[in-house]
């Protein structure tokens, strides 16, 4: 996967770990001194939908306050890439990281 981010996002990841999830595997990518939220979905036209949703509300949120994650654009300037591995296909998308305790 750190090749695929770097080629999609051009950020060379030093570490990837994986963090506790439900439904989709999240990771926390970190690089020099920044960290960023990887999230990787199982690809579907609702999945895609979703996120469109999720990042256009993300968005807004932080036009007036940016306590909240913010979507990373690709270097195609999407806020998402499909990520092929194998057989499998999946939605992938980088969000700001936020310190805090998982709950």
């Amino acid at each position: 996967m750190k090749s695929f981010l770097k080629e999609s996002y051009n950020i060379k990841f030093d570490r990837i770990d994986k963090l506790p999830g439900y439904d989709i595997e999240n990771f926390v990518g970190s690089f020099n001194n920044s960290k960023y939220i990887i999230k990787k979905y199982p690809y579907s036209k609702h999945i895609i939908n979703q996120i469109n949703s999720e990042n256009k509300l993300l968005i807004h949120l932080n036009l007036k306050n940016s306590i909240y994650p913010k979507p990373i654009k690709n270097r195609n300037s999407e806020y998402f890439e499909i990520y092929n591995r194998g057989k499998n296909t999946y939605v992938v998308r980088l969000l700001s990281f936020l310190n805090g305790t998982f709950l």
